[in-house]
């Protein structure tokens, strides 16, 4: 009953439902400018349904063998309308080539449709080619040699990145013998899908999520000391047993709302965007790598929608971190706007702290254990992911220290509370 009361007080703030359908207009519009790749991207599901996932020997034979047909039949379509053959689709979108073509009106708008989509398979032919080479060649000590001179690391720092690559050799053995790299994906380098769901969409859910669960928590905790009612709250029958039933409201909360905006996000991102045929492709796939040529590889076999429900998960855990952080502070400071500006100065000093320590301490690696930064790596969660998290279990040690940490502070806090002098 009391937690219900408490829960209200939260509903009946106008704040928190403008910055919810704010924060859901913006994940909104997020996905809206990015619409237009996805007719390009539908394309993908028309090739695994003729070909497969898996650009195996067969699949990839299957695949080139229907290009070079379809690219055949377009050069002699090119050839009766201008007079030219080509190699290649990319070489017909040249731009030298291609904005000539388009002013004379050469072909027709069908002609160019068909032409771009001759393309976008062209585009997963060489793909292929190009990802066995990469992965033959991928060395796991260059890559740690690599990040060892960007962030000029040395000493006990750079020995445990050298290890934690060691470690990683054996996955990427497994990965490369199960070809999860050869199953299709959208084309990363094309569409940069994995940073959109991931590193924009993912990242600005939980950003909007923790400032919400900080002002709501904050509000609910210190309401009574807020409005100057505390010496009579704290006082009753029931006393000051009522901070339990505020926290229990704050979690209730605060896990809604992290539901809502997730939800509402992911619902409206794969409305626009088809991934039908993608739910059980590996994550690992070499088809994801981006602009940067730094492949997405996990720790574990997983498909993609286990990646998407892990990581789901992992917000809603980060997120319990956040309303017991916040209550800890409102319990400490008593004061809403204290305990905001606070929080903020905490995430900032967390996530600059790595960069401040020496170059060659070990605890520049392990400042990176905490939730903040773990949160703005979600674009790699559970995956290779660098110089400072490339550990199997970087996010399980993380959210399960902090966990057992913040749990007993905060029941220490409610301890300190029932004989703390209130006035």
């Amino acid at each position: 009953m009391i937690t219900r009361l408490e829960l209200k007080k939260i509903i009946r703030s106008p704040i928190v439902w403008v910055l919810l359908l704010l924060f859901t207009a913006f994940n909104s519009y997020q996905i809206y400018l990015h619409a237009p790749m996805r007719e390009g991207m539908s394309l993908l599901n028309a090739i695994i349904d003729e070909h497969g996932v898996l650009m195996d020997k067969k699949g990839r034979a299957s695949l080139e063998a229907d290009y070079r047909a379809e690219l055949q039949a377009w050069n002699e379509l090119s050839k009766e309308k201008s007079g030219h053959t080509y190699e290649s689709m990319q070489a017909f979108f040249n731009p030298e080539t291609y904005y000539s073509i388009i002013e004379k009106n050469v072909y027709t708008e069908k002609e160019l449709i068909q032409a771009s989509e001759l393309a976008v398979k062209e585009s997963y032919v060489f793909s292929t080619e190009e990802i066995i080479q990469r992965y033959n060649t991928l060395n796991l000590e260059e890559v740690a040699a690599m990040y060892i001179r960007l962030y000029g690391l040395s000493g006990d720092a750079a020995e445990i990145v050298k290890k934690q690559y060691e470690s990683f050799q054996p996955r990427l053995d497994e990965l490369t013998d199960n070809q999860e790299h050869l199953s299709l994906f959208f084309n990363g380098k094309a569409y940069e899908t994995h940073s959109l769901l991931f590193q924009t969409l993912f990242l600005s859910v939980m950003i909007e999520a923790l400032l919400l669960i900080t002002l709501v928590t904050a509000f609910v905790v210190n309401y009574e000391f807020d409005q100057r009612t505390s010496l009579v709250t704290y006082s009753t029958k029931r006393g000051r047993k009522v901070v339990r039933n505020k926290l229990c409201a704050a979690i209730v909360a605060s896990m809604t709302m992290t539901a809502y905006l997730l939800g509402s996000t992911l619902v409206v991102y794969f409305l626009v965007f088809d991934y039908s045929r993608l739910w059980h492709v590996p994550i690992s796939s070499g088809f994801l790598t981006e602009g940067n040529n730094m492949a997405f590889m996990s720790w574990w076999n997983l498909s993609f929608i286990q990646y998407v429900f892990l990581s789901c998960l992992l917000v809603f855990i980060c997120q319990f971190l956040v309303v017991l952080m916040t209550f800890i502070l409102s319990m400490w400071t008593r004061n809403s706007y204290v305990v905001f500006f606070t929080f903020l100065l905490i995430v900032g000093s967390f996530v600059l702290l790595p960069g401040e320590l020496p170059r060659n301490s070990e605890w520049m690696i392990y400042t990176h254990y905490t939730p903040f930064p773990l949160m703005l790596g979600v674009k790699k969660w559970w995956m290779e992911s660098g110089a400072f998290t490339t550990f199997q279990y970087y996010e399980l040690v993380t959210v399960s220290t902090w966990l057992v940490l913040l749990v007993t502070t905060s029941l220490y806090c409610i301890h300190r509370f029932y004989k703390q002098n209130l006035s």
